[in-house]
């Protein structure tokens, strides 16, 4: 019976060693917005069909962002994800009658919910810069 508990105890171990930090990979990067660095916003990595592992994400700041290995994305392919919004200067109220702020996205959905950007996520340090570009090239 001892040996039952030992295996069992040993393939739980191996198991939840598969979900942990090792499967996971620190990033760091630039995020620009028409060339400037994007003031404030969020990323996000979210694995692929067939890639398992954790969604990892971070607050951009400046144009920066660092996601440590502990709280990364998982490796291999994620589609990227950024968001930021800006104040309109507009007042909306809401269903109960209070006033607020209306805000709008600065990036276009293709890097946003629609995003098809797809990084591939390597064991160790990753830098992955990001440059959006919100109007098209001439």
């Amino acid at each position: 019976m001892r040996t039952i508990y030992g295996l069992a105890l040993i393939l739980l171990t191996v198991v939840c060693c598969g979900c942990g930090p090792e499967n996971r990979a620190e990033i760091s990067g630039k995020v620009l917005l028409d060339g400037q660095p994007l003031k404030k916003g969020s990323i996000s990595f979210i694995p692929t069909a067939g890639n398992k592992g954790p969604a990892a994400g971070a607050s951009i700041s400046d144009g920066t962002y660092h996601i440590k290995r502990e709280k990364g994305a998982a490796i291999g392919k994620n589609i990227v994800q950024i968001r930021a919004l800006k104040a309109t200067g507009k007042k909306m109220r809401s269903a109960s009658g209070e006033l607020f702020d209306e805000f709008v996205s600065v990036v276009p959905s293709e890097y946003g919910a629609n995003s098809k950007i797809v990084k591939e996520v390597r064991p160790g340090a990753n830098q992955i810069d990001i440059n959006i570009e919100t109007s098209p090239k001439k």
